[in-house]
């Protein structure tokens, strides 16, 4: 039985009883009846789909009028893309994916190229909102994801830009329990740092998060801003309310 995700205890769960039982047992898997397909030349469509994501790399996707066919079709590429022979080429990618020559396989095998430079590109809202999430730069005891890099890399950036976030803590902080959506008290300070930032600075012009909604990046570019956005009115609407009353 392969590692199913966590969402499937309620969304789509039905499916859980159909499930094929000769995926490896450490391949993660998740589906969905109404997944959004962007990026085509027609236009946004919607299918169902699963996904698979083997413990040795790799992403699979299959889709169907159906959960239960896109899983088989995404068990029959499975089959394919571990019996080939793979010869691995960037094929555009710089960030270490690799597309196989033979069967369209893709896999991160390489090192990423890195970009000369690239430290001066403009503050991007993901950045932001990863920033000011819930455990934002540090840290976190609920995942099992190593992001230390990447929280590094964006924390160099934002103060680089000139932004005073604070240090990023060694170890994971404690849990909220009487509100777990509560951002941790470092995403607060740094939520805090940086929109006194931006509010000195202008306001969110200097973000740079509008693409193009045909894609996925452009979709998730534009959620992301569109949420920092919000949360920065309610930051200074926060601010207005606890400033002191003018001398009369």
């Amino acid at each position: 039985m392969p590692i199913i995700a966590s969402q499937h205890r309620w969304k789509d769960k039905d499916h859980v009883a159909h499930l094929r039982k000769d995926w490896p047992d450490d391949c993660k898997v998740q589906w969905g009846g109404s997944g959004i397909v962007l990026g085509e030349k027609k236009g946004p469509r919607q299918t169902a789909f699963f996904e698979a994501f083997p413990k040795s790399g790799g992403f699979i996707r299959g889709e169907g009028a159906t959960i239960e066919e896109a899983e088989n079709n995404a068990f029959r590429r499975f089959r394919e893309e571990s019996a080939c022979q793979h010869q691995w080429g960037r094929r555009g990618y710089t960030n270490g994916g690799c597309r196989c020559a033979r069967c369209g396989a893709f896999k991160t095998v390489m090192k990423p190229i890195v970009k000369l430079g690239g430290y001066r590109d403009p503050i991007k809202s993901m950045e932001i909102e990863i920033a000011i999430s819930r455990h934002g730069l540090a840290p976190s005891s609920r995942s099992d994801r190593d992001g230390s890099n990447t929280s590094r890399k964006i924390w160099l950036r934002l103060r680089r830009a000139g932004i005073d976030l604070p240090p990023i803590p060694d170890k994971p902080e404690p849990e909220n329990h009487d509100d777990p959506f509560a951002p941790s008290t470092f995403a607060a300070a740094c939520r805090e740092a940086i929109f006194s930032y931006f509010d000195a600075h202008g306001g969110l012009d200097l973000l740079e998060g509008r693409g193009d909604l045909q894609t996925m990046q452009g979709l998730f570019d534009g959620m992301s801003l569109a949420w920092i956005k919000w949360d920065y009115r309610v930051w200074l609407e926060s601010k207005a309310e606890g400033a002191p009353a003018p001398d009369m």
